[in-house]
Order: C-alpha cells, then structure tokens, then sequence
C-alpha cells in the first residue's frame, strides 16, 4: 500500500502518493497547453521544475496533477 503525502501549496491542501502524476505544461499566447515533462510521485521535484521554467513574453506555464477525468491545477502563470 503506497503512503498518502499530503502539504499546504498556497493555501491549499495537496495529497498525493508516490504514483501520482504531474504534469508540467506550457502555452504560448491563445494556443493550447503541451506537456513539457511529466514526474510521477514527487512534488517537491515537479515545483522545483515549474520554478525553473523560464517564460518568454506571451507564454504561460502550468502544473496540474490529473485525478480521472480531472485536472487539479496547483500553479499556473502568465507572462504578458
């Protein structure tokens, strides 16, 4: 049985446990978001990452984390 992770993200309560996905995802302008890179159990590695994404004018960033047919977004920013 895998542990159930839990911390306070921006006032926020995020659980998850070591098969859990995050999915790092950028856009430029009106476009859809793409994947950049997805991490499997470890979000303390995936804000890391998200931090790390440098964005041109006009481009967005975001860091969601899928459950089912939802998309829990944890962060996202613009840079306009």
């Amino acid at each position: 049985m895998t542990k159930l992770r839990s911390i306070i993200y921006k006032e926020r309560q995020i659980n998850w446990h070591s098969s859990t996905l995050f999915l790092l995802q950028v856009g430029s302008g009106s476009d859809a978001y793409s994947v950049a890179k997805s991490i499997r159990g470890n979000l303390k590695l995936a804000l890391e990452c998200y931090d790390n994404i440098q964005l041109e004018k006009g481009d967005k960033k975001r860091l969601v984390m899928p459950y089912g047919t939802k998309r829990h977004m944890l962060a996202r920013t613009y840079n306009v």
